[in-house]
């Protein structure tokens, strides 16, 4: 699989959503970030999704920090994000921690979160 990482940010196009085998785009955090307050940046962040969806592709959203941000997403069909909203930057063994710490299936804590997201869109998984 290959993925795009921080798309709206830098040099990333539209034409390497052509010119690219991608399976995954992972829209950039300074793309992301203001969609809750920005008009114009929740717009392009809602068409860049459709776009992947209708291209194939899997929607990442990078640096959801709030769940303002994150019900947007969820509204505009963003089925992954990451940020600090669900959890910081952790180890590889701080994750399993974590993950033993839950006692469930991660497909079960998706379904909480999606529960906590008291939403009947899809949920966004971290």
């Amino acid at each position: 699989r290959v993925a795009l990482d921080d798309f709206g940010s830098g040099y990333s196009a539209l034409n390497y959503l052509i010119q690219l085998p991608i399976d995954e785009l992972k829209l950039d955090r300074n793309l992301v970030a203001p969609i809750a307050e920005d008009p114009p940046a929740a717009i392009i962040v809602r068409k860049v999704i459709e776009l992947t969806r209708e291209l194939g592709m899997v929607c990442v959203a990078e640096g959801v920090e709030n769940s303002a941000t994150a019900d947007l997403l969820i509204s505009y069909g963003c089925e992954f994000a990451q940020g600090y909203y669900y959890s910081p930057p952790v180890t590889a063994d701080a994750l399993q921690r974590m993950l033993s710490a839950q006692r469930t299936p991660i497909a079960a804590r998706a379904a909480t979160l999606a529960l906590h997201a008291q939403c009947d869109e899809p949920s966004i998984q971290p």
